[in-house]
């Protein structure tokens, strides 16, 4: 095999390992219900289809890679140059683990929300830090404890 079949092959695996393991995962936050805590539940559909879009992608880098192990290159009657993988070196490699960074930081296992957290410790945020009344405002019935301003005009 010629050393830019291998490279070629090696790309096309590559390709095809992060979008089974996109797609893998995506399937697995469908089936375990956890799939309401990254999307909107009018998206849930839309992200089924995604899932068997990137099966069919994957699969089918998979097949054009076993197809030139065996030496019948499917993409060599195209000379659009569109299907190499164009230099072959680190920078590719790292824009590949790029990929993969999302997909192991979605492995790590649950530790709950941030919301939940809050909660668990006995933290109360009512709107994003904004307070539930002025406070300058006493409470009706109550008298304030502070003395008024000397900029105020009572």
């Amino acid at each position: 095999m010629q050393p830019e079949y291998r490279t070629k092959v090696l790309h096309q695996l590559a390709r095809a390992f992060i979008m089974g393991l996109f797609a893998l995962y995506m399937t697995g936050l469908a089936k375990t219900d956890s799939l309401h805590q990254f999307v909107a539940s009018g998206a849930f559909a839309g992200i089924k289809l995604s899932a068997i879009a990137l099966y069919a992608m994957a699969l089918c880098q998979l097949y054009a890679a076993i197809a030139l192990l065996q030496g019948n290159d499917i993409q060599a009657d195209c000379d659009c140059g569109a299907h190499s993988p164009g230099k072959t070196g680190p920078l590719q490699w790292a824009m590949y683990a790029l990929f993969l960074l999302p997909l192991l930081l979605g492995m790590l296992p649950d530790q709950g929300s941030p919301a939940d957290w809050q909660q668990e410790k006995g933290i109360h945020d009512h709107g994003g830090g904004q307070p539930l009344s002025s406070p300058s405002a006493p409470v009706s019935g109550e008298k304030s404890a502070l003395p008024p301003s000397p900029h105020s005009r009572s």
